[in-house]
């Protein structure tokens, strides 16, 4: 089956993404602050809430991210990403899954796009993935699970960001109006087949 072929935009997802892991870090240091206070009610629920529904937002826009670099990745290099692209979704998606295949996917994505510099970051994210998991599944406090979620979360986006402006700079991504004839021109191709 015939698709368009214009490259798939990361530029949303990967700002959205941004933003959601913002508010979702601004939530945990407002939860840690009221639990050292030793607040409860409704304020810290609300809060807590919040950091769920961020974090579902979070995989969920990750995700779309994810498809789309690797839409672009597998144009420009065929059979070069690690997994297809169903388990590139579900390797973000899945819980436990994601732990392992997540830090694999965005390297496979730098590699794939020529990202200057070592992937040591992308290695370090998962490395601290793991030790966040860690301190997450031990009886420990707000502060700790903050001391080992906020460089984990950092390094991802800088990672995220730095693989979506090397996309830009390899795919020739045309101008929103004219990126969107491309695909009404293939459209069109496909229906008169």
């Amino acid at each position: 089956m015939d698709r368009p072929t214009a490259p798939a935009n990361p530029r949303e997802p990967a700002l959205g993404l941004l933003w959601a892991v913002a508010l979702d870090l601004l939530c945990g240091l407002g939860t840690a602050l009221l639990a050292q206070r030793g607040a409860t009610g409704s304020l810290v629920g609300w809060l807590r809430f919040s950091e769920l529904l961020l974090n579902t937002v979070i995989v969920v826009v990750g995700a779309v991210w994810a498809r789309r670099c690797w839409r672009n990745a597998e144009a420009i290099a065929p059979d070069s990403q690690p997994f297809r692209l169903g388990w590139t979704t579900a390797g973000w998606v899945i819980p436990g899954v994601s732990l392992w295949m997540t830090w694999r996917i965005l390297l496979g994505l730098w590699r794939t796009f020529g990202v200057r510099g070592t992937p040591l970051l992308v290695y370090l994210a998962g490395a601290l993935s793991v030790l966040h998991l860690v301190t997450f599944l031990l009886p420990v406090n707000r502060w700790v699970l903050l001391a080992t979620g906020a460089p984990q979360v950092v390094l991802f986006v800088i990672a995220i960001r730095r693989i979506t402006a090397r996309q830009f700079a390899v795919l020739d991504f045309p101008a929103q109006e004219s990126w969107e004839a491309a695909v009404e021109a293939d459209r069109a191709k496909i229906s008169a087949k």
